[in-house]
């Protein structure tokens, strides 16, 4: 993906954000964030790992964006708090495993790198790598999940990638306990199993 293609992602996201410098980064576009944070060419993993908050200053300050850009950020061996993506593009069933496979998929990028730099080429640049994987993950279709209910099936987009344990678990009447970081998905999730069960979704922050 060449730097054009970039920058129109990158204007087209901003569009869709908010003007920066003005906008408050919530559970509401956070994601749209993230993928604005890609396009300028930061690595999936780390942005991931950022919070709501950490997002929001890189949305809106330009000088921490910079630093984050040149691999400044305070702690650069910040374990990896992010436990999937949020463009997951599996798609599955309520009768299948629900699990993807990233041991393939991490196989097939060391195989492509490879490939690529086999027979005295030139090094990959990072850009072109980046580009790659963008347009394999935007070729594949969002993870969906249908449920079987006595009143009907309810279809699941862009399911959570624990969706199925967690909606098997409570539809056996198992309570669940759901722990992560700050944009991992709990409340996302926890919207996704109420949908599919047929249940009022509640929330509350006074606990």
């Amino acid at each position: 993906m060449g730097a054009a293609a970039d920058a129109m992602e990158l204007n087209q996201l901003e569009a869709a954000i908010g003007e920066r410098g003005q906008t408050k980064v919530d559970s509401s576009n956070r994601r749209q964030v993230r993928r604005w944070l890609v396009a300028w060419g930061l690595p999936s993993t780390r942005v991931q790992s950022l919070t709501v908050r950490e997002l929001d200053r890189l949305y809106n300050d330009d000088t921490a964006l910079s630093a984050e850009l040149n691999g400044q950020h305070h702690n650069g061996h910040r374990e990896q708090r992010g436990m999937f993506d949020d463009t997951s593009t599996t798609t599955t069933t309520a009768s299948g495993s629900g699990q993807q496979d990233t041991s393939a998929a991490a196989q097939q990028i060391a195989a492509l790198l490879t490939q690529l730099t086999a027979n005295g080429q030139a090094p990959v640049d990072a850009e072109q790598v980046r580009g790659i994987v963008r347009e394999e993950l935007d070729s594949r279709p969002n993870r969906t999940i249908k449920v079987q209910r006595p009143d009907g099936t309810a279809k699941i987009e862009g399911a959570h990638y624990a969706a199925e344990r967690v909606i098997r678990t409570l539809a056996a009447g198992v309570h669940v306990w759901l722990a992560g970081p700050a944009g991992s998905g709990k409340t996302t999730l926890a919207e996704q199993a109420a949908e599919a069960l047929g249940l009022t979704f509640y929330s509350t922050g006074a606990v």
